[in-house]
């Protein structure tokens, strides 16, 4: 992975993608606090939630200052309103050189706007291979997750590995877990020709 001269910056006719600063965090806590996601991810303490949310934003500023750097995690910023949406990353720690995992999430509220998480992205994705020199990007879903399995499918990933899992969750009873799953390994090689996002994104 290439650490580039400046910080990554990618813009499309929506969004802005870009490094957090200090001044982003009250945004992050607060979509992390929301009680749908925590919901979603088993926290059912707001206190530790907003503890954890700021520890690993600590994270993704120090992060910045790495070199060489191999972990990014970045905020998709609506372009006209300047708000938070989500965030999105590719890191590269505990992996060869040239391979990253991607990550994408959206806050609570546009959870139903699935087409932001494709055009985020799409725009990281194409800044991972022409940017940040990586030969493989991979990421790990359910295999009932059809969306996500779909848009993984779209950028020409293949499943590479397949494993069952069993979670546990802070409970009572601790040692219970939830039902296995099946989980997907699945894994972007380096495109022949530009990726989709080719006309979508670019560097500002």
């Amino acid at each position: 992975m290439r650490t580039p001269e400046l910080p990554p910056r990618l813009e499309s006719k929506r969004f802005v993608l870009r490094d957090f600063t200090e001044t982003d965090r009250a945004s992050f806590v607060k979509y992390r606090m929301d009680s749908r996601y925590r919901a979603l991810h088993g926290q059912d303490s707001s206190k530790k939630t907003r503890l954890s949310t700021n520890v690993q934003f600590d994270r993704f500023l120090a992060w910045q200052h790495d070199v060489p750097r191999r972990n990014y995690l970045i905020g998709i910023f609506d372009k006209s309103t300047g708000a938070l949406v989500g965030c999105t990353g590719l890191r590269g720690d505990g992996l060869p050189i040239d391979t990253a995992v991607f990550s994408v999430e959206l806050a609570p509220d546009h959870w139903p706007h699935y087409r932001i998480a494709v055009e985020a992205s799409m725009m990281l994705v194409s800044y991972g291979f022409r940017v940040l020199d990586l030969a493989a990007i991979v990421g790990d879903t359910t295999s009932s997750h059809k969306r996500i399995t779909k848009l993984a499918r779209w950028f020409g990933a293949e499943i590479t590995a397949e494993h069952t899992d069993a979670y546990w969750m802070e409970t009572p009873d601790a040692n219970t877990p939830l039902p296995a799953f099946d989980q997907n390994i699945h894994t972007i090689n380096t495109p022949a020709t530009n990726p989709p996002c080719k006309d979508l994104c670019q560097e500002a």
